[in-house]
């Protein structure tokens, strides 16, 4: 090849990556604008999903210090079949009337799915709190709206309890709560001086159809800073036991099992539910079918090699440190199960399960931990003050056509919202939960048109992702 000809090549290579290099410039800088035009300059809001209601704390102390949210004088919309709003216990440490300081502080506030709203006024990033029920939800008068304002402190008992006092139109009354006392007798009233008051916030309680009115009002503001929480119980309450009183079946005997539990099973990982439920319907189901052929002693030995060979595959998951430790915790467990019939035990397995007895994020004191129990929920037959409402296909429907009325186009300064499923602790039908949470979600992304969301679900929910499903 002559040098001239080598020369012309070599131009015209060059000259071809230049023109590459050029239109590749060119889509990337067309892509960036595009980037900035149609995406970074919509704003994007969170959507947490989780499994017990106290556990959107994290997300919300994550919201402030991240900017999401401001540090103070936040508005709470609370749309939920229940309000939620009973106070935290003041264990040792606890951040009173300050924000937290640490992770420490932040997970002592972490207690009970009723108790998260107070832990978060008093650490003052609401000043106003919005419930909205559902209109099948009774309440002790007929006003579909009301507005007080409550103060908080606190009062020095033995120990300290948060104090409140309840101001509206025609009176002042102040209490304490102690929830150690019976249902009935833990609010307990005081005088006005008593409570030294160290915040206030406004909560207002507004039926759902009502709600719809007053959006279309000024009712919130335009530099309002909001926080949309969700419960997935706003559509209807199923009682997570009601299988086995519906079937008859002996809550004596529930109870026993879930003793012999407590020191067999001890759940260190979040896999430990699902696996902790698998190996409990393994292990009844052999059990409660080899007894009508054997004596129950013969049973048990039998059993004894698959149980070692669960032991070795994942010890954590057990509470013993040796064989031997196992086998007798073992053996009061299988006790507790052949107690039941065969078709007993396959509605608990497939009614009702085994699941943690709340989330590994929940504080609790003396360093206990969760265990694997009887997934029948926070209630029980003889222990519960819950309305119950199992709603048809058509009011579901027409309630979610209600919510997006509702908030659609209204709640435009939305900056995070946050959706619980309740199904652990035993409210939100389990058969629905997966229809009604799209229906949530849907009308939640809908509701800010000139925003883009993303959907986060949390790593401690019940059965992952997917969450319930029918076996």
């Amino acid at each position: 090849m002559s040098l001239k000809r080598y020369i012309i090549k070599l131009t015209m290579s060059q000259t071809r990556r230049m023109k590459l290099i050029i239109i590749s410039s060119l889509l990337i800088f067309l892509g960036l604008f595009y980037y900035h035009i149609f995406y970074k300059s919509q704003r994007i809001i969170p959507i947490y999903v989780v499994e017990e209601h106290h556990e959107v704390l994290p997300y919300w102390y994550d919201a402030v210090r991240d900017g999401l949210i401001k540090r103070t004088q936040n508005t709470l919309i609370h749309i939920d079949g229940h309000s939620d709003m009973n106070v935290p216990i003041l264990y040792k440490g606890y951040p009173l009337f300050r924000y937290p300081k640490s992770p420490t502080e932040e997970d002592i506030t972490i207690q009970r799915n009723d108790m998260f709203i107070y832990a978060a006024v008093i650490a003052g990033i609401f000043n106003r709190v919005i419930w909205i029920y559902p209109s099948w939800l009774k309440q002790e008068d007929d006003a579909k709206y009301t507005n007080t304002k409550i103060s908080l402190g606190y009062i020095f008992k033995n120990k300290r309890y948060v104090c409140l006092c309840e101001e509206n139109s025609n009176e002042t009354s102040c209490y304490y709560v102690d929830v150690d006392k019976d249902i009935d007798d833990r609010i307990i009233p005081m005088e006005i001086n008593e409570c030294s008051t160290s915040t206030n916030f406004q909560f207002e309680i507004v039926e759902e159809t009502e709600a719809i009115k007053m959006f279309k009002t000024d009712w919130l503001k335009n530099d309002d800073s909001i926080v949309v929480d969700f419960d997935l119980d706003y559509y209807g309450v199923e009682l997570a036991y009601k299988p086995i009183t519906k079937y008859n079946i002996n809550w004596k005997k529930i109870e026993k099992l879930n003793r012999a539990l407590d020191p067999f099973l001890c759940p260190r990982l979040q896999q430990h539910e699902v696996l902790g439920n698998a190996f409990l319907g393994k292990a009844a189901h052999y059990l409660l079918i080899a007894k009508q052929f054997e004596s129950r002693n013969d049973t048990l030995r039998k059993y004894r090699k698959s149980l070692l060979k669960e032991y070795k595959r994942d010890p954590l998951l057990f509470c013993a440190k040796e064989n031997a430790e196992l086998m007798e915790g073992w053996k009061n467990l299988a006790n507790a199960i052949l107690d039941f019939s065969i078709k007993e035990f396959e509605i608990i397995v497939k009614k009702v399960r085994f699941c943690l007895s709340t989330s590994f994020k929940t504080f609790m004191p003396n360093d206990d931990s969760p265990g694997i129990v009887v997934c029948h929920g926070m209630n029980t037959p003889n222990d519960t003050v819950v309305q119950e409402h199992y709603p048809t296909p058509v009011e579901t429907v027409k309630r979610t056509a209600r919510l997006a009325k509702m908030l659609s186009g209204n709640i435009d300064n939305m900056k995070i919202s946050t959706v619980c499923r309740s199904i652990r602790d035993g409210y939100t039908p389990r058969r629905l939960v997966a229809h009604l949470e799209g229906d949530a979600l849907s009308v939640i992304r809908e509701s800010v048109s000139t925003s883009k969301f993303l959907i986060y679900f949390d790593d401690f929910l019940l059965w992952g992702k997917l969450g319930w499903w029918d076996i």
